[in-house]
């Protein structure tokens, strides 16, 4: 695609720039975000934007920076944590016990889909809590500060790109009736806009995910759904009068009707999203973005791929088909067939079709990662001093062959799996868990992007029984699916870059 030229500059009383290009599209940014024009030194033309933080705009392809993202609100926004001991911050995944036993650090999929659909979305803020409503949420700035206390300030502290607001609230209407209907709209409304407003004050932009919807049993379902259609109606119409700071997303014809009931399967307690709905609403959420900041690129960690087969060009035989090398297909109460290197969407992936023989079945695609001084499915040996720090990444693919295909809770994962040889040490980063059991309507595929594992030891104690890996285990009995990986990436992140 040729770079787009700056055709004119227009300033903004607002704070806001809108920069009109060459081809006559037009792009508005914060003042707070940009800082100067990135030029292409042979040509002259402007290719991005650089942010006073350090990050990149692009103005003619994709975003290649990380996009720092942070939630707030309900148990809706309350996504898990990455850190240990557990904290608001998502900023980095570190573990203080690398030689003490398990460790284990995960967000769930059912509230976190956003980085299968933007792979350069990076939460660096779980500002969600179970049960609040607007009032609680409001007050959360009151309450001593503490690293779990997940007010608005905090979330601001944690230096987002943008917030996802998921604080309609549920909680505000499920025992609203016809007689309050109206007084609790109308101060739900003022509250909602009062925290979009102090985002808003730190130049922070908000995309408004309104009320999912509700099938629940509430006091007067028919008041509850009714308060859902009006309050999200007042949402849209808020944001729309402020254009790049608040963006509606709406969850209308995604994962509710136009009565505010879930579609089918979309809860299973009438008040939360499953799996296969979070992953409905994130490609709205990917949508909002890509207008906000530009479209993602597919790599999250820039740099040297130390993953030696990361194309799958070399390829063995199995009895069950070709698989790459470097992959290890595992199974429980399932039999396997049909492995093979398939393009899909464009991209190489290792798949495997998997049937379900048995309860409690199983299926898994482990990809060899070796942190020890050795070099086994390594470009270079991986080198480990304490301290350093490395992303892993894969792109994933399930997909029911038969129907549908049902999870038990907690019945899928994209996992790093690091061992290490004293004190049974094992660190463990999961980024695909449901938190609720799920149901696979039909393909579900997109990126995962680990937060950067910062390592607490030294190489010659880590061990080859380390793996990442995708894992799906089902409820179901019987029935079929395909499972896959594409394109694993291991980098190290603290290293010089070689630009010749």
């Amino acid at each position: 695609m040729p770079a787009k030229t700056v055709k004119e500059v227009y300033q903004g009383y607002d704070g806001y720039t809108t920069i009109e290009f060459s081809d006559d599209s037009t792009r508005t940014y914060s003042v707070n975000d940009v800082a100067t024009y990135v030029t292409d030194p042979l040509t002259g033309v402007v290719t991005g934007l650089v942010t006073p933080q350090g990050g990149s705009i692009p103005i003619n392809g994709l975003r290649t920076t990380p996009l720092r993202v942070a939630t707030f609100g309900d148990s809706t926004a309350n996504c898990g944590t990455v850190q240990s001991p557990a904290n608001q911050d998502m900023t980095k995944a570190i573990s203080s016990a690398w030689q003490s036993g398990t460790v284990q650090l995960s967000t769930t999929v059912d509230k976190w889909a956003l980085g299968m659909t933007y792979p350069l979305a990076y939460l660096v803020c779980n500002g969600g809590v179970s049960g609040d409503n607007t009032t609680a949420m409001l007050a959360r700035d009151q309450a001593a500060a503490s690293v779990t206390r997940k007010a608005i300030t905090d979330v601001i502290n944690s230096a987002p790109h943008v917030v996802l607001l998921r604080g309609g609230s549920i909680n505000d209407i499920v025992t609203v009736t016809a007689g309050t209907l109206s007084a609790t709209v109308a101060s739900v409304f003022a509250r909602h806009c009062q925290i979009i407003q102090r985002f808003m004050s730190a130049n922070i932009p908000v995309v408004d995910e309104g009320i999912y919807g509700y099938s629940g049993v509430p006091t007067d379902l028919a008041s509850t759904r009714s308060a859902i259609l009006q309050l999200n109606a007042l949402f849209a119409s808020y944001a729309s009068q402020y254009a790049g700071k608040v963006t509606f997303v709406s969850p209308l014809g995604v994962v509710s009707d136009s009565t505010g009931a879930y579609l089918a399967n979309m809860s299973t307690d009438g008040t939360h999203l499953t799996t296969w709905g979070q992953y409905m609403m994130a490609a709205q959420e990917a949508n909002a973005l890509t207008t906000l900041f530009g479209m993602s690129a597919n790599t999250r960690y820039q740099g040297v791929n130390n993953y030696a087969n990361s194309l799958f060009a070399n390829t063995g035989t199995k009895g069950y088909g070709t698989v790459a090398t470097g992959i290890a297909v595992a199974n429980t109460s399932c039999t396997l067939s049909n492995a093979q290197v398939q393009v899909i969407n464009g991209k190489p992936f290792q798949t495997c079709d998997v049937t379900i023989t048995g309860a409690s079945s199983n299926a898994q695609l482990t990809m060899s990662y070796d942190p020890t001084a050795t070099a086994v499915g390594m470009v270079a040996p991986m080198a480990i001093s304490s301290g350093d720090i490395w992303g892993f990444e894969f792109d994933i693919y399930i997909a029911p062959l038969s129907g549908v295909l049902n999870l038990v809770s907690s019945g899928m994962n994209a996992r790093v799996d690091t061992r290490d040889s004293i004190g049974s040490g094992r660190v463990l980063v999961d980024m695909l868990v449901p938190g609720l059991a799920a149901t696979i309507y039909g393909p579900f595929t997109g990126h995962i992007a680990f937060p950067p594992l910062v390592y607490g030891d030294v190489s010659a104690n880590l061990t080859t029984a380390s793996v990442f890996s995708i894992i799906v285990s089902p409820s179901d009995t019987s029935g079929s699916y395909r499972i896959g990986v594409s394109q694993p990436r291991i980098v190290k992140l603290n290293q010089p870059v070689n630009t010749i």
